[in-house]
């Protein structure tokens, strides 16, 4: 066959094999010479680095592309089955479709858009490129995620856990999990849930749903000079050590945001947000560890030892240890040496969800059974209603 020749019928392969082994495809080819690729079989790349080039590329649900290669694709891709190499390069337009599993060392996508259904895993590093969209509507587990395009975590049952995330835009209706620090320099829309230790956004930070950092929150970067805004919309709950609001930055909305550690407002707090310093240092309204900005007085400033998101809770009580935390499915709460008499289960508007009654003593099971994924308050009381034991419960979805 000519060197340059492209084969203009589809390419279908006849038999499990290497890649670029003509034996195994129906053109009895390269498949470099292809412009329609159909994989049914298992795959093998061998070669340090691959290129494929054809214009479109399916892996069927019977079918693979595994080694531990550098692959260069080119080519718009649908994956119903498996793809697990050690690189996987997209580039040029069109798209990536998965919806089975993908498997990688390093991602980089630089097409006009990713999309996932089904399972996609990232060992070391993603770059989703400049001008790229990645939609996630079922799972992905990443080390590190340099988003420099647009990331969606699209729907209530999708889900990300990662160490780390840098970069632009992301919006989540699902759940995103992060062990180290989230740190963009543009807009994060929240409707979902956020766990992460460190979450700096340098401008539009946007949240309907739920925020908890076990850190620290940045709401913009320090002597940026422009008055970059975070908006904490009506129902909407961030929980954080420390959280510092740099000037010029403007946090305002009416949800809530409990503090337990160190407060720091330098730019201004405004509209009618409920803000709460669970252990302040300072004895004068707004009960902020330091102030040198501005807070209006329209903001709901919670007094000393009280933080209310919705319900009346003493910040004192004893932390309660939930196990595994997050979690997909059941967990477990040691009670200590109290009697518990009820535990309730709440959202982060205040509402109850489930209630379990007593007494319990030591620990108690906690069933998932249709619990959407998102963060729960625990909150435990004994037989005189006094609250006995208090923690923060994240469920996530496989």
């Amino acid at each position: 066959m000519l060197m340059g020749l492209l084969c203009a019928e589809p390419c279908h392969t006849i038999a499990s094999g290497n890649w670029n082994d003509p034996a195994v495809w129906d053109c009895g080819c390269d498949p470099v010479l292809c412009d329609t690729l159909y994989v049914e079989h298992d795959l093998l790349t061998t070669d340090p680095v691959v290129y494929i080039d054809a214009a479109y590329l399916r892996i069927e649900a019977s079918g693979s592309l595994t080694g531990s290669s550098e692959v260069n694709i080119t080519s718009t891709v649908d994956n119903f089955g498996l793809i697990d190499e050690s690189w996987l390069d997209f580039f040029t337009q069109g798209y990536m479709r998965n919806t089975g599993v993908l498997v990688a060392d390093f991602f980089i996508m630089s097409k006009d858009s990713c999309v996932n259904y089904g399972t996609f895993t990232v060992n070391d590093t993603i770059i989703n490129g400049f001008g790229s969209s990645f939609y996630n509507y079922a799972l992905m587990e990443v080390a590190v995620f340099g988003n420099l395009g647009f990331f969606d975590n699209v729907s209530v049952g999708s889900s990300l856990t990662a160490q780390y995330i840098e970069g632009r835009s992301l919006a989540n209706y699902g759940t995103i999990y992060v062990s180290g620090a989230i740190r963009l320099s543009s807009i994060i829309e929240n409707t979902g849930s956020i766990v992460t230790a460190t979450l700096q956004v340098s401008t539009g930070l946007e949240t309907h749903g739920t925020i908890t950092c076990s850190d620290s929150l940045i709401t913009g970067l320090p002597g940026l000079g422009s008055a970059e805004i975070s908006k904490i919309f009506g129902g909407a709950l961030v929980e954080t050590n420390v959280f510092f609001n740099p000037e010029p930055c403007r946090v305002f909305g009416s949800g809530t945001m409990c503090i337990s550690g160190e407060s720091t407002n330098e730019g201004s707090i405004e509209g009618t947000l409920r803000i709460c310093d669970t252990s302040p240092t300072s004895t004068e309204w707004p009960y902020l560890d330091v102030n040198t900005g501005i807070v209006e007085s329209s903001v709901i400033v919670c007094q000393p030892g009280l933080c209310s998101v919705g319900i009346d809770e003493v910040s004192n009580a004893p932390q309660l240890l939930v196990y595994p935390n997050p979690s997909s499915d059941a967990v477990v709460f040691e009670l200590g040496s109290s009697s518990v008499k009820s535990i309730e289960l709440v959202d982060g508007s205040g509402r109850m969800i489930r209630i379990m009654q007593g007494p319990f003593y030591e620990q108690v099971t906690l069933q998932r059974m249709a619990l959407e994924a998102g963060c729960y308050f625990v909150l435990a009381y004994d037989a005189q209603g006094s609250l006995t034991g208090r923690s923060q419960l994240v469920f996530i979805n496989n």
